[in-house]
């Protein structure tokens, strides 16, 4: 079995410093993660960082952690320490605690991508569906329906206007018959 990286000696690993200042820069680690340099944290760290661990890994572990064990001091008296009993629980740099949220996310953004690209299809089959709807209401078809509906328009217009002449003309009769006027041609008629 392979010794964890931080109880062999040797002098800041690259890819554990690397680990450390991404960890340190994330807003989600925890405080006191910046207790210390980068170089301080590079040899617990080089073991998780040959395995591709991000600081969302880290900051996953230190949740796990407290999920687990339930509490967690602001200020732990040994943060190097505790970062490294945190790693020996977990006990396997290859498993990475946040590898399941990183392929969720993953199977979101193609799903979302996805959803995208039929949107834009239907955009286009829309585009497509009112060119040719623009294109048929200059038609024939269009015209000469146009023009029938026209035709029944004006002559329901000319009827509705004869009726209500013919009623006019009644009122005036009745109004001059009860003012005793003369029975004479009405101005409407």
């Amino acid at each position: 079995m392979e010794k964890p990286a931080w109880t062999t000696g040797g002098g800041p690993d690259p890819g554990g410093t690397r680990l450390a200042v991404a960890w340190r820069a994330d807003q989600d680690s925890p405080r006191w993660a910046h207790r210390y340099t980068p170089q301080a944290w590079a040899r617990l760290l080089a073991g998780p960082a040959r395995h591709r661990w991000t600081s969302r890994d880290l900051n996953a572990l230190v949740r796990d952690w407290i999920g687990v064990n339930g509490s967690l001091p602001d200020s732990p008296h040994r943060p190097i320490g505790l970062l490294g009993a945190m790693l020996a629980w977990h006990g396997n740099d290859t498993a990475r605690p946040a590898a399941l949220d990183d392929a969720r996310e993953a199977e979101e953004l193609a799903a979302a991508r996805a959803r995208v690209a039929a949107q834009h299809v239907e955009r286009v089959a829309a585009a497509e569906a009112r060119a040719v709807g623009r294109a048929a209401v200059g038609g024939a078809g269009h015209t000469a329906a146009r023009e029938v509906a026209a035709a029944i328009a004006a002559r329901a217009l000319a009827r509705r206007t004869h009726v209500v002449a013919a009623d006019t003309a009644r009122h005036d009769a009745a109004v001059r018959a009860a003012r005793g006027a003369k029975q004479g041609p009405s101005h409407y008629e």
